[in-house]
């Protein structure tokens, strides 16, 4: 029994000096498996991070991008309305000048005792039409160029989306009134062209010659008139479709 008791005291003896450099030794990664996975954790989230901001940017860029897309647009919606409210001005203009050139020639015949002021304010008026001509080619082409800029770069014009009831159907119907004085100027112009064709004609059918021959400067005239008046009856068949359509939504 002692020597058994003894043995015991000599096996804890030997074994204190293991336990306490074991005790000792500095913990490792090996101790604690767990421990190995924070690093790969910290770089997932650093990535993560990466990746968010880069997301944020792309979509910041995208933004101004739209941003600048929508002004160059507005931009053009302002220069395509200017020019085309300038174009549509002058075609008035040129076509109550025309009209107030007919009324004067009218008077010119039906009052020769007046022809000298009556030739004085003809040629004024020539003058201005001449002037209005020139300024109106030019305003439609700019319309026209605006217009075709808008239609390359896919833009769509929106200005009259914006715009009132009330205000469509005035423009509307300045521009119903203008299809009809180009109507009335044109319809005085083609029965013009016809009564020239009717004085150029022979005075007698068996003369050498066509009888129906028409001079190439008063057919042109002529045809050009007969286009432009079933442009402007077109024209006015649309215009009041568009009002009547507008006044049906009001009255809803």
């Amino acid at each position: 029994m002692r020597r058994t008791v003894f043995l015991l005291a000599l096996i804890v003896v030997f074994s204190l000096p293991a336990l306490a450099q074991q005790k000792s030794r500095s913990l490792t990664n090996d101790d604690f498996p767990s421990g190995q996975r924070q690093p790969e954790v910290l770089d997932k989230k650093e990535d993560k991070d990466d990746k968010s901001d880069k997301a944020d940017k792309k979509d910041d860029k995208q933004d101004e991008k739209a941003e600048k897309a929508k002004k160059e647009e507005e931009a053009w919606q302002k220069k395509y309305d200017q020019a085309q409210r300038r174009a549509e001005n002058l075609d008035r203009q040129k076509t109550e000048a025309e009209l107030t050139m007919q009324q004067l020639r009218n008077q010119l015949k039906n009052n020769p005792e007046q022809a000298d002021a009556l030739r004085a304010q003809l040629s004024a008026a020539q003058d201005r039409l001449n002037s209005l001509n020139q300024e109106y080619s030019d305003a439609k082409k700019a319309a026209d160029d605006a217009k075709k800029e808008g239609n390359d770069k896919g833009y769509k014009q929106t200005s009259d989306n914006n715009k009132p009831s009330d205000e469509k159907i005035r423009e509307l119907n300045q521009k119903l009134l203008l299809a009809q004085q180009k109507i009335q100027l044109y319809q005085t112009r083609a029965n013009e062209a016809r009564q020239r064709t009717y004085q150029a004609r022979p005075s007698n059918p068996n003369r050498v010659g066509d009888p129906y021959y028409t001079d190439p400067e008063i057919k042109k005239a002529l045809e050009e008139s007969e286009r432009e008046i079933q442009k402007a009856a077109q024209d006015i068949e649309n215009i009041q479709r568009e009002i009547d359509k507008l006044q049906r939504a009001s009255r809803k």
